[in-house]
């Protein structure tokens, strides 16, 4: 009986693949429909995406289909997937955090070197391009600074209107009957938002429990007996890492504020939809 299941779905499959990746494409090479991507890109089947993206489809390279799909928190999950190198799998679990950790570490492994290169280059400018490189790593270094505090903030923000929002669901929990009399179309509007809801809260909390970065420490420059080498290294390394460091903070308030933005466009929907289902009374 299993077995019959699984043939099934195979069968099915590939048919429904085929039509969602006409539609998805057509839909998302459009530089149009922004908000329709947006949606579109996370219905729960029939999916177009992109690993490397953590799931947002940008472009035509390394892409995946799937018959199924749901989002948890920092995850993308997907059931009978499909990728041209890897070909099939069952199941497969995308992870934003395990995106975000490998790009780190690629560039912390080729951070000496890049460094070293660089610091050569900076060694055989006259002292005021040296003033100039020094100022100029000190601001880029203090934009990146400036970004991760805003992403810190909008996190702030948005951990609050979210614990408003879920305080009203809460106040409202014993009237959750009402929902078995709404349509089903209502029904699963609804459970769309709560989902997103949800994700965007497993996110806000991912953010949250981030660790902190690399930095050199003080007692290597104290003990080094190549001072001006080491200052410079000091902040092009820091300005480096921060890139990467604010890439993933971004990464995560960009998702969240795509959530956000998906809720919104949901409740207008359910908004509607009961709104004319008035009017036809």
């Amino acid at each position: 009986m299993i077995s019959i299941a699984i043939e099934a779905l195979l069968f099915l499959y590939f048919p429904f693949t085929l039509i969602a990746i006409i539609f998805y494409t057509t839909i998302y090479e459009s530089k149009s429909l922004i908000y329709i991507k947006m949606i579109v890109s996370e219905l729960p089947a029939g999916q177009l995406s992109q690993d490397d993206n953590f799931h947002e489809y940008t472009n035509n390279s390394s892409r995946r289909f799937s018959l199924f799909y749901l989002p948890i928190g920092i995850y993308k999950i997907y059931f009978l997937t499909w990728t041209r190198d890897k070909k099939f799998h069952f199941l497969k679990i995308l992870s934003l955090k395990e995106l975000c950790n490998k790009k780190i570490d690629e560039k912390e492994n080729r951070l000496q070197s890049i460094s070293d290169n660089s610091y050569k280059k900076y060694s055989i400018s006259n002292e005021t391009e040296k003033e100039q490189h020094m100022q100029l790593l000190q601001d880029l270094t203090k934009q990146m600074q400036e970004r991760k505090t805003t992403a810190q903030f909008k996190a702030m923000f948005y951990m609050t209107a979210l614990a408003a929002i879920l305080s009203v669901l809460v106040s409202k929990f014993d009237k959750i009957k009402n929902i078995l009399s709404l349509t089903t179309i209502e029904q699963v509007v609804i459970a769309l938002i709560l989902l997103y809801i949800l994700n965007a809260l497993f996110l806000l909390l991912s953010f949250l429990s981030v660790g902190s970065y690399k930095s050199e420490t003080y007692s290597h420059f104290r003990d080094s007996m190549d001072k001006d080498k080491l200052y410079y290294m000091y902040w092009y390394k820091q300005y480096q890492r921060l890139q990467k460091y604010t890439d993933r903070d971004i990464s995560h308030i960009s998702n969240i504020e795509k959530y956000l933005k998906i809720i919104t466009a949901w409740t207008i929907a359910l908004a509607l939809i009961i709104l004319i289902k008035e009017v036809m009374k």
